[in-house]
């Protein structure tokens, strides 16, 4: 149903007239079962291996799905348990994440291209009873657990660990036959916990409810026997909502270890790829090497962020068939908007098509602001998280129930929503706030460069000055003091680069643990 959107001018909030999607009858595991098995009665295929090609059919995949549940019912697991993965996009690791939620479990899982350090923070937060590893990740696990006896389970054949292949040997057609998924009757409990920073602060358990991934679970221009392709990992939501949505709707998922710009147009292509997920930042790096037309591609949905608007319109020209699609939304929240290609490309789009209220706030004085004025946005909705993991949530809310994106924004008079910066990326210059992304998307309009990230830095008068540290395209060569003026003469005075440019490469941005660009570190390199 189309959603229907209002603002009401007493309150100064939006609201859509969309439903919510019922709750999952038994639980999302009793869901994701009865389609999975559905779509291995016709046997077809559910997943391919990007690097090799190889297919693997649902009932295949449903099997799997099936044995990892019962050997999880086998080691004593019991429903609410956590269970932990840190894997690349293999073809077991889905089965691993289907599994957990057949049996009531509730997964919690790393990347392997975090740090050992990290990982072990995260690990030791909720402590799982399992960890599923891969190849690239075994060693990584093996050095955050340090002396602790958490059980080690490769996804692939191993020497010493128990493995998924003499897993998948330990049952019969006739154990798949008789299994029976968990039923929930409270789908309102924690189905998954997702790692993420937050509004402030390091990294925390987001607790997603079965409620919660339910709602979310979508495709658009999807059909039975659709190829889908996304990069992130289990570890993102983005990855977790990918799955849940291609495996439900018997669609094929294609599976790439690695990201490689220069190589992912081509390898699409061969696969004949009708939708691409994407982070805002593989977008990036990937336009420049889009040289061949794209038949099969009907759709680039954008996650993670925006991209500057010269980007989406060089996808445009160079596929003007494409729908380039994104929107907006939080681990804690799910999608709160959505652009279709019908806004304009600078806005995140209108409210998704459930109930959803949203009203933009002045941070200070907690007064709603009326359109077209800059305020955090603030979102309610009866899909929002269930807290924080053993940690105080109440005050990620405001009295009226609102959740506190932190996200600085506007709502224009169409209802689009857009975004133009974190509350906590902002800082002061002469006591006016400066945006750092009202500058970076200047310096993202020159066509040399790549990646352009503001920071303010400290003077001796205890001012800040903007600074920008930029990441230029292949082939293109400029000096900073170009740069600085090309921003300058676009910007108001506030917002000028009073501090200059530094050049980086793209190995040099640093990462937060949840994979945001880690401003902090970014002035600790200033200062060295």
């Amino acid at each position: 149903m189309e959603a229907k959107f209002v603002f009401d001018n007493a309150k100064k909030e939006l609201s859509s007239g969309g439903e919510n999607r019922s709750s999952p009858i038994g639980g999302l595991g009793r869901y994701m079962f009865d389609h999975i098995k559905k779509h291995a009665e016709s046997d077809s295929i559910a997943q391919i291996e990007g690097e090799t090609g190889m297919q693997e059919t649902y009932q295949v995949f449903f099997s799997k799905c099936v044995k990892l549940a019962l050997f999880m019912r086998d080691q004593g697991l019991q429903p609410g348990d956590i269970i932990s993965m840190c894997s690349q996009n293999t073809m077991n690791n889905s089965a691993v994440f289907i599994a957990s939620l057949f049996t009531g479990l509730v997964t919690a899982s790393t990347d392997p291209l975090i740090s050992v350090e990290d990982t072990k923070y995260l690990l030791d937060m909720v402590k799982p009873k399992m960890i599923f590893v891969c190849e690239n990740s075994t060693d990584l696990i093996t050095k955050a657990l340090g002396e602790n006896n958490t059980r080690i389970i490769a996804l692939y054949k191993h020497k010493s660990l128990i493995d998924l292949p003499g897993i998948f040997e330990l049952y019969n057609d006739d154990d798949i036959k008789s299994f029976v998924p968990v039923h929930i009757d409270n789908t309102r409990i924690t189905a998954c916990i997702m790692f993420s920073s937050g509004t402030t602060g390091l990294p925390k358990g987001t607790c997603l409810s079965h409620d919660h991934l339910y709602a979310d679970m979508a495709a658009p221009l999807a059909s039975n026997g659709s190829i889908l392709c996304g990069f992130t990992t289990l570890y993102w939501y983005s990855g977790v909502y990918f799955s849940l949505t291609t495996f439900s709707k018997g669609m094929i998922k294609l599976n790439y270890r690695q990201f490689s710009a220069e190589n992912i147009w081509n390898d699409l292509n061969k696969h004949k790829v009708n939708i691409l997920y994407m982070s805002y930042a593989h977008t990036m790096d990937s336009v420049q090497h889009l040289k061949i037309p794209m038949p099969h591609l009907k759709c680039l949905l954008i996650v993670g962020g925006m991209i500057a608007v010269k980007y989406h319109k060089e996808f445009k020209t160079k596929l003007p068939h494409l729908l380039v699609g994104g929107g907006y939304g939080m681990t804690e929240i799910g999608y709160v908007t959505k652009n279709d290609g019908s806004c304009s490309p600078e806005s995140v789009g209108l409210l998704a098509a459930k109930n959803l209220i949203l009203r933009v706030v002045d941070p200070d004085l907690e007064t709603p602001l009326d359109l077209n004025t800059v305020g955090e946005i603030r979102v309610k909705s009866k899909n929002q998280m269930n807290g924080y993991y053993n940690q105080d949530s109440k005050d990620c809310w405001d009295a009226d129930g609102f959740f506190k994106t932190g996200d600085l924004g506007y709502l224009d008079d169409k209802y689009q929503v857009y975004i133009v910066d974190r509350i906590k990326e902002m800082f002061k210059y002469r006591s006016w706030h400066v945006l750092p992304a009202k500058i970076e998307k200047v310096l993202r309009e020159h066509p040399a460069v790549l990646h352009g990230i503001v920071i303010g830095v400290p003077t001796k008068d205890h001012e800040n000055h903007a600074m920008g540290f930029v990441v230029l395209r292949d082939g293109f060569s400029v000096s900073s003091e170009e740069l600085v003026k090309f921003v300058n003469n676009k910007v108001d005075d506030i917002h000028q680069l009073r501090a200059g440019v530094k050049f980086i490469t793209e190995n040099e941005i640093p990462f937060t643990v949840t994979g945001k660009i880690s401003r902090l570190k970014l002035k600790k390199m200033y200062s060295e």
